[in-house]
């Protein structure tokens, strides 16, 4: 007899929106607390290109004050933070783009 089910494994897993998100702020809680030498020789070895890695998770998930914050602590301020939006394949309306800017 030929059985129809599938193995359940991570590929065809179906996940909810809680535990994506959980996932991801973990991720940026890992990013945010980690030592100077946890990514050393990685893209992420800078603690600013981590934090700017922690920006972009903060605004897929939606948090836009938490990615206003970081991006005006990285001294990147509106200006860098419209391009940044303007440029996002998640966010691809630039009127979006601008409010996003001016609420930075």
């Amino acid at each position: 007899m030929i059985s129809n089910k599938k193995e359940v494994s991570s590929e065809n897993r179906i996940l909810h929106v809680n535990d994506i998100a959980r996932a991801y702020y973990s991720k940026i809680q890992q990013l945010e607390t980690a030592s100077p030498f946890a990514y050393l020789g990685t893209a992420l070895a800078k603690k600013e290109d981590r934090l700017a890695e922690c920006a972009k998770m903060y605004l897929k998930l939606g948090d836009i004050k938490q990615f206003c914050e970081i991006m005006i602590s990285l001294s990147k301020g509106p200006d860098l933070t419209y391009r940044l939006l303007g440029k996002s394949n998640s966010i691809r309306s630039p009127r979006l783009a601008r409010i996003l800017a001016k609420l930075c």
